[in-house]
């Protein structure tokens, strides 16, 4: 079960988010409270990422006492636990967090967490099982059409450029003031469910943004060792399905066992552009070369 694919997981796995965005302040999640629930629904992009994180390390502290403290927890925000938890364990070894779970589910003298842990292990079991069904629908090798020059503007433009079968790389360029191409290089805009882009934890939405460097994230394993692209929504769907979180940030690349995917070395994020560290630091270089520190970034989605 080691090193799986998350995007089948994710969707058996996906609970419908539908409050507010939270703000870009996530706390630590050092003990399940009634907090945490509003998170689940709601943190997105980046935040859902550290989440993920966050989680992760403390249900390693003591899987018991973690499983234990979700008591009372409506089924889709265990679900949405639970797809957290394969998401931070993805990133090592998804057979330790099964071994764990079906450890409790035969162990565990609390009967809740005993009955939890069969659950959540279940959960995983049938994710395996849907691995024989996976089949990725032929798609044509993605370019993008953008010929290497853009008008003049007052600052720097980030074009991002997606597929709309978003498990297939699509092509981030960057353009100086001047409308010259200045970078280009392979992204990747699926999320870990493969979801609408106007939901929380969804594809990268389309739309402007504004954007900036900042970081590095403490957070390397998920976020890059270097700068990474913050923004904000300006228009479009963005900003119509009020997304926050959507970086452009590297991250560790996706296991050997997935080269056969058409998104090979990236992994999935929870809305964000992900590029390679490479890519990461080269985005870093040249944006740190341009004369303004904001600029625009620009994501579309195009047919192929």
């Amino acid at each position: 079960m080691k090193d799986l694919n998350r995007r089948t997981f994710m969707k058996c796995m996906a609970a419908a988010a539908t409050t507010v965005v939270v703000g870009q302040n996530v706390s630590s999640a050092s003990a399940l409270n009634s907090s945490i629930i509003g998170r689940l629904n709601s943190a997105d992009g980046a935040y859902a990422e550290q989440l993920a994180f966050e989680i992760t390390s403390d249900f390693k502290k003591s899987p018991k006492n973690f499983l234990s403290q979700m008591s009372g927890f409506r089924k889709s925000d265990i679900n949405q636990i639970t797809g957290l938890l394969f998401y931070g364990y993805s990133y090592e070894n998804i057979n330790d967090l099964w071994v764990i779970l079906s450890d409790l589910g035969e162990t565990s003298s609390d009967l809740e967490v005993k009955t939890l842990s069969q659950s959540m292990s279940k959960s995983l079991m049938l994710y395996v099982e849907s691995q024989k069904q996976i089949i990725l629908s032929s798609h044509p090798s993605f370019t993008n059409k953008n010929i290497g020059i853009q008008p003049r503007s007052s600052t720097w433009k980030i074009s991002v450029v997606l597929p709309t079968n978003r498990n297939y790389k699509g092509t981030l360029e960057i353009y100086s003031s001047s409308g010259s191409r200045v970078l280009s290089c392979a992204c990747l805009g699926l999320a870990a469910g493969n979801g609408s882009m106007s939901q929380y934890k969804g594809n990268t939405p389309t739309g402007t943004y504004d954007a900036w460097l900042a970081g590095p994230h403490s957070n390397t394993t998920s976020y890059g060792p270097y700068k990474y692209v913050a923004t904000t929504p300006k228009s479009g769907v963005a900003y119509d399905s009020n997304r926050s979180g959507i970086w452009i940030h590297g991250g560790d690349p996706a296991p050997t066992s997935s080269k056969g995917l058409p998104r090979y070395p990236l992994r999935p994020t929870y809305g964000c552009v992900r590029v390679t560290n490479s890519d990461q630091l080269a985005i870093q270089n040249v944006l740190n070369n341009q004369s303004q520190k904001t600029g625009v970034l620009e994501i579309i989605e195009r047919d192929t």
